[in-house]
């Protein structure tokens, strides 16, 4: 890389970052720390449930994420909103091989969509586990199950995104990102 070049990628690294916080929610056991490490090209270790939470920086080219891994057991979640308000977007993390939790998982997430101090806020939701058999694996069928006709009504301005991923394999987890990246708030 010659001299110039060096130094305008000094200079974008230096007057181009963008920061992004981000609140990671769902129901517990069902990948969000998984899907911290699957971001941050961390090896994928066993992993205990979060109790509260955890908070993980990745940097990725000129983005700096900080992601705030919330526990999804049932005394957590009301607390959800105050830490996805402070943030750029909200990650909702569906475990998309547990159909007996997905009424559960929609109710949940309806609730804190429709928290006003949240109305503004992109929101990608996840169906995980998709390399397990009967998984969800087609946006199409992750919208059916987040009702997203019933979460456009709550906010027809918001935008939302749709993504089947496996966290522990990998697989979608760039395309997570970008999505993060294009349309997350600084």
């Amino acid at each position: 890389m010659g001299l110039w070049a060096r130094f305008v990628a000094w200079l974008k690294s230096v007057f181009f970052k963008k920061e992004l916080e981000l609140a990671i929610v769902g129901l517990d056991r069902v990948g969000k720390t998984t899907l911290v490490l699957a971001m941050s090209d961390e090896p994928q270790e066993d992993t205990i449930p979060t109790v509260g939470f955890n908070i993980k920086s990745v940097k990725k080219g000129s983005v700096q994420f900080k992601f705030w891994d919330l526990g999804g057991q049932s005394r957590f979640r009301s607390n959800w909103h105050r830490y996805c308000a402070t943030g750029g977007a909200i990650v909702y993390v569906i475990d998309g091989a547990a159909p007996d939790r997905f009424a559960l998982a929609r109710q949940e997430l309806h609730l804190l969509a429709s928290q006003a101090s949240l109305v503004d806020l992109p929101l990608l939701i996840l169906a995980n586990k998709n390399d397990l058999p009967d998984s969800i694996n087609s946006v199409d069928k992750l919208k059916e199950v987040a009702d997203h006709e019933s979460l456009v009504r709550i906010n027809k301005y918001r935008t939302i995104g749709y993504y089947c991923i496996s966290a522990l394999k990998g697989k979608n987890i760039e395309f997570v990102l970008k999505w993060l990246m294009d349309h997350a708030k600084s």
